[in-house]
């Protein structure tokens, strides 16, 4: 399992994205935020596959092609916060943190 949150920069709007693998080679994802936008993307990407993260194809049609349909801010980090996420719980990487940092 792999838990995530994500503080999503500007609109203040925080995520929590949990991935669970099951026995069948898919990842089970459950996406938390007061979002409206994350609300309806998290209906969009409940169960992905375990090599998701993997394949530029598969990430592109089954997490950033849902992003697009429910108008999610093309930087929302949420889509990529899922990503590793999906890529964590299925054993194909270390629980690692991505930083985005802007200087002075």
């Amino acid at each position: 399992m792999a838990m995530v949150t994500v503080n999503c920069g500007n609109c203040n709007f925080t995520a929590r994205v949990e991935a669970v693998p099951d026995a069948e080679g898919k990842v089970r994802v459950r996406v938390d935020s007061r979002c409206p936008h994350v609300q309806e993307y998290a209906q969009e990407v409940q169960t992905l596959s375990a090599t998701c993260g993997a394949g530029w194809r598969c990430a592109e049609f089954f997490v950033h092609e849902p992003a697009a349909k429910v108008n999610l801010h093309p930087a929302c980090p949420v889509p990529v916060a899922v990503l590793k996420a999906v890529e964590v719980a299925a054993g194909l990487a270390m629980p690692q943190d991505v930083v985005i940092h802007f200087e002075d």
